[in-house]
């Protein structure tokens, strides 16, 4: 069963982009946590920091989709919110390894496109269990739809810090604009083809 009223997918994107500001608020918490509390911290600590909000950001996520798309069940609703999870943490793991000279360039725009193509392959990967009639051509405008969100909000909080916004602002800004935009392009795609998709079935 699917709701197909405009103001149900309306919702949930909407949803999906509220889940990513929390998934940004979250991981500026943790980001900062060290510096209250004057710890040091290594490489555990920094996958956490991507892994936590990536599973926040996964289970508003599912839980927007379960609004249109009821039948969802919690195993797949499990599977993209641990999908979500890592793939924020191989994005931070990419950015990581790319990071030394000469191409150190690369590593920014290589995290968000790692983030958006994982998290958007995973998450259509569980929609196509609950509907069987989405076909390969949409799975990948869902996929591309959220490596774009996680490209631009990525740009967006690259320009945003490259810019001196002073401390805490600057991630403030920079995460919680560029998060919403990443939700709200890759959600507003993917509920799109899985309109689209009902219709067609």
């Amino acid at each position: 069963m699917t709701r197909t009223k405009p103001i149900w997918w309306l919702i949930s994107i909407l949803l999906t982009s509220i889940g990513w500001v929390a998934a940004s608020a979250i991981f500026i918490a943790i980001f900062e946590f060290p510096r209250w509390v004057n710890i040091n911290t290594g490489i555990i600590y920094l996958i956490f920091m991507w892994f936590v909000p990536g599973a926040i950001g996964g289970l508003i996520t599912v839980t927007a989709m379960r609004i249109v798309i009821p039948g969802i069940q919690w195993k797949q609703a499990l599977f993209v919110i641990i999908g979500w999870a890592i793939a924020l943490a191989i994005g931070r793991l990419t950015n990581l390894f790319t990071s030394f000279y000469p191409i150190w360039w690369f590593g920014f725009p290589l995290r968000w496109f790692s983030i958006g193509a994982i998290g958007g392959l995973i998450t259509v990967t569980a929609m196509r269990k609950v509907i069987p009639g989405i076909q390969w051509k949409q799975a990948l405008f869902v996929t591309i739809g959220w490596i774009i969100g996680w490209v631009i909000g990525g740009a967006i909080i690259v320009a945003t810090i490259g810019r001196n916004i002073g401390g805490i602002a600057g991630f403030v800004i920079g995460y919680g604009i560029g998060w919403t935009i990443a939700g709200a392009i890759g959600g507003g795609v993917m509920f799109l083809m899985l309109h689209r998709a009902k219709q067609s079935a």
